[in-house]
C-alpha cells in the first residue's frame, strides 16, 4: 500500500497513523509497560512512539521513551526525546 501511495502527504500519513493509534491507546499503554517492566525496549519504543502519536504533550510518555532508546544506545534520538521532555516540563511551570 505504502508503494502505491507514495505521493500522500505527511499530514494524511499523521492522521492515519493518529486514528490506528487512537483505537489501541489502552493496549498500547499495557504492552509499552509490560516491555518496560521487562527492559524489551525495542517493543516499548514501538508502544511509546503509538501513544505519543496520540498524546504529543504528554511529557512523561517522551522521558518514558527517552529510556528505551537509552536502552537500545540510541543516543541522538534519546537526546531528542529528553530535549522534549524537558520543553514541555518547562511549559507547565509558573
Amino acid at each position: 500500500m505504502r508503494l502505491l501511495d507514495s505521493g500522500r502527504r505527511n499530514d494524511e500519513e499523521l492522521a492515519e497513523r493518529r486514528a490506528w493509534a487512537e483505537r489501541d491507546v489502552a493496549w498500547h499503554a499495557r504492552s509499552a509497560a509490560a516491555a518496560e517492566s521487562a527492559r524489551e525496549w525495542f517493543p516499548a519504543t514501538f508502544h511509546l512512539t503509538a501513544l505519543l502519536t496520540v498524546q504529543p504533550a504528554n511529557g512523561r510518555l517522551w522521558l518514558r521513551r527517552t529510556q528505551a532508546l537509552v536502552g537500545l544506545q540510541r543516543w541522538p534520538e534519546a537526546l531528542l526525546d529528553f530535549v522534549e521532555a524537558v520543553a514541555l516540563y518547562n511549559k507547565t511551570q509558573p
